[in-house]
This record gives structure tokens, C-alpha cells and sequence, in this order.
């Protein structure tokens, strides 16, 4: 009897203890993790969760533009840039005879308020905007035009400024003090209208295009006696349109 209950005890051990190692094996393999990596080694690389949008550690889009940084390739379109140019003007004390707000230009009306043909538009042009007075008696343009490269906003300020380009004339029975035309990277301001107009809107552009390379302010049309209150005629818009 003492025999069997000793045998039995014994065989009870070693189960406990095999049961012991088993356990004790699994914990050992559950809890194995990579080796870390060796102090003063390279970090671990970082994969992009988007394959899309890679990660540039060096890279803060955050950042803000700092004086001498490179400028961007554009302002952004035609219209925004106008909405930003006649908001800062009606916050100066000039004079915009009923100035309707931006509105974007097409090819289809390219050579009338621009004075580029269409096929000069779709050439060179890849959005272009304008503020007009709401009626013709009152000689008041601001156009913004967007170029699609530098070489093409030359061209179109060459081409606006020059004969058969834009019209000074056009309006009812008035004239422009003066029209201007001046690039700056791919943005062209031409501006037709009394001086105090064209001086404070072409100051405005060129603060805002000040992280480009602003090109020669050409001015191809002025009023014979400009630069007084509303011209020679009665009109604020400019002088009496006389043959």
C-alpha cells in the first residue's frame, strides 16, 4: 500500500513539474520582443502611414514666410487677387466711382476688356479678372491677369500696353486719367482710371507681389492735362471723349 501511494505521488511530482516547464516555455515565447536598438545606432526608420503623402522630417508647412524666402509660384487666381487689391483700396481714402465688385474674365470677352485677341488668351492667359465701373460715363478699370509662366506675363503686359492692345478710349463719352501696366512673376496689374486710382492700386500690388521680381511699370495712355480732379471734362471718370 505504502508502495502504490509513493509511486503515485512520484508520477504527480514530475506532471507539476513538466506542467512547470510548458508554462514556463510559453511565457518565455510571448514575451520575446526585437532586440533594441544599440545605443548611439541609427533610429529605427519611419514608414509614411500614406503612401501619397510621404513624411519629410524637414518639411513644416506650418512655417511662416520669411523675409528673403523664395516667393511662391503665384498669389493664387485672378479674382482673389483683385478682391484683395480693391478691398485694401476702399480702405484708403480714393475715389472709385461705382466699382463693381472682381469678376473673372473670359476668352470670350478677352479683346474687349483686356485688348487681347482669344487666341492670345488661351495662349498666354490662365485666369484673369476685372473691376469695372458700373456705367460707361465713368472711365474706371483694375484688371488682374494671370499668366501661365513668366515669359507669357511679359508678353501679355507687351501686348496690352502696345498698339491695337487695350482700348483707353471705349468708355462713353470719357477717358482715363492714365493706364499703366506692370508685371510681377505671372501676375499682370493693368490699371485705367484717374491717377489717384492708378498710383494707390499700383502701390497696393506691389506690396503684395514684394516676393516677386517686379517688372517696368509701362504707362501707355495719358489724358492730355491729367492728374487734376476728374479731368478736363465733368465726368469724375476722366475728360470729354472729343474728336
Amino acid at each position: 500500500m505504502n508502495i502504490r501511494i509513493m509511486r503515485s505521488t512520484g508520477i504527480k511530482s514530475i506532471i507539476c513539474i513538466l506542467l512547470s516547464i510548458i508554462m514556463a516555455a510559453a511565457l518565455f515565447a510571448c514575451g520575446d520582443t526585437a532586440d533594441p536598438p544599440e545605443p548611439g545606432g541609427p533610429p529605427p526608420a519611419v514608414v509614411p502611414t500614406d503612401p501619397a503623402d510621404p513624411v519629410d522630417p524637414g518639411e513644416d508647412k506650418d512655417k511662416p514666410v520669411e523675409p528673403g524666402d523664395p516667393a511662391p509660384a503665384d498669389m493664387g487666381p485672378a479674382e482673389d487677387i483683385l478682391g484683395d487689391l480693391t478691398e485694401a483700396l476702399g480702405n484708403m481714402d480714393v475715389e472709385m466711382p461705382m466699382a463693381l465688385p472682381p469678376t473673372p474674365v473670359g476668352s470670350d470677352m478677352s479683346e474687349f476688356i483686356l485688348g487681347l485677341s482669344e487666341s492670345d488668351y488661351d495662349k498666354y492667359v490662365d485666369s484673369a479678372a476685372h473691376s469695372t465701373a458700373a456705367i460707361g460715363t465713368f472711365a474706371h478699370q483694375i484688371i488682374i491677369i494671370n499668366a501661365k509662366d513668366n515669359a507669357s506675363a511679359q508678353e501679355i503686359k507687351r501686348l496690352v500696353s502696345g498698339s491695337g492692345g487695350y482700348d483707353a478710349q471705349k468708355w462713353v463719352c470719357v477717358w482715363p486719367e492714365r493706364c499703366i501696366a506692370v508685371d510681377a512673376g505671372v501676375h499682370v496689374l493693368l490699371v485705367a482710371a484717374r491717377n489717384p486710382v492708378v498710383d494707390a492700386a499700383l502701390d497696393i500690388f506691389k506690396d503684395m507681389m514684394s516676393g516677386f521680381n517686379i517688372g517696368e511699370v509701362v504707362t501707355f495712355f495719358e489724358h492730355e492735362g491729367g492728374g487734376e480732379e476728374g479731368g478736363a471734362g465733368a465726368f469724375p471718370g476722366g475728360g470729354l471723349l472729343l474728336p
